[in-house]
């Protein structure tokens, strides 16, 4: 689903052509609306192809596959997803049991959403990733997700999630918009399977095969004295592929808030050269 480049085409039946929403927009978009998904690119000469891959739709279906990840998203530059999904666990007894959500393969912990009152989101047809509102231009696509019902928080009045993806200048910004009614922890993460490196409170550079991208993140509206917090560890489940070390980026608040506006920035980099200074590993 989020693998870059793609050749998308929506089949529909004979004489029922997409719908405007779900037309392929050539190499610039395309937005299944039914499903909840829209995968933008950038394709510029001279450039390396830039792209984002977005998730919502309901937690709740499929329950015997699905994941519990609205909002989740992918980021592929050079054609390497390197803000990425974790993928698939190996599946054993517990995969398909009450201890499913267990594994941060399949809860939300092990994607690129919030966390929220250290709560992660809840399973069910009303856990909803809701897109309420898109915006798509030659130069930049938006769309915006009501995360609410997707958390089982006190004192949560809303979560949203706003994803700006420009093609002319590429870059993808992810805004999370939060209110409560009692200051309550918040926090985000960032995924990857690739080599990354620290720079600082909320900045990474994260690369693999000459490709890289900065990943930046700000906090707005929550007060001066609050700060992001890294906090880097495996993605664990009961048993993972041969290979595969999916690393959690976590991006959390110092403190409790009642509003908070996190903005994740990620552009197009400079891979670093193979001998230069200490990164994170696969």
């Amino acid at each position: 689903l989020f693998g870059f480049p793609l050749p998308l085409k929506k089949e529909t039946p004979a004489g029922s052509p997409a719908s405007p929403e779900e037309a392929d927009a050539g190499d610039k978009r395309v937005y299944f609306k039914d499903e909840s998904v829209l995968i933008c690119r950038s394709l510029q000469p001279g450039r390396a192809p830039f792209g984002l891959a977005i998730k919502g739709g309901k937690n709740g279906l499929p329950m015997s596959h699905g994941h519990n990840d609205n909002g989740t998203y992918v980021v592929a530059s050079g054609n390497v997803p390197l803000v990425a999904d974790p993928g698939m666990e190996v599946y054993t007894k517990s995969s398909f049991g009450p201890r499913r959500f267990e594994s941060m393969m399949m809860n939300s912990y092990g994607h690129s959403v919030p966390i929220i009152g250290k709560t992660l989101q809840k399973t069910g047809h009303d856990a909803l990733g809701k897109i309420v509102e898109t915006t798509f231009t030659d130069e930049q696509d938006t769309l915006k997700m009501d995360l609410t019902t997707s958390y089982d928080v006190p004192g949560l009045e809303r979560v949203v999630r706003t994803f700006i993806f420009n093609r002319a200048r590429p870059s993808v910004e992810v805004i999370d918009e939060a209110d409560f009614r009692a200051p309550t922890e918040f926090g985000s993460a960032v995924v990857t399977l690739s080599e990354w490196k620290e720079q600082g409170p909320g900045s990474f550079l994260i690369h693999e095969q000459g490709a890289a991208v900065q990943v930046t993140v700000t906090v707005e509206g929550a007060g001066p004295d609050v700060r992001i917090e890294n906090k880097i560890e495996p993605i664990t489940a009961p048993q993972l592929p041969q290979g595969l070390k999916p690393i959690r980026l976590g991006l959390n608040l110092s403190r409790p808030v009642t509003h908070v506006v996190m903005r994740t920035l990620i552009v197009p980099a400079v891979a670093p050269s193979p001998a230069k200074g200490p990164s994170g590993t696969k």
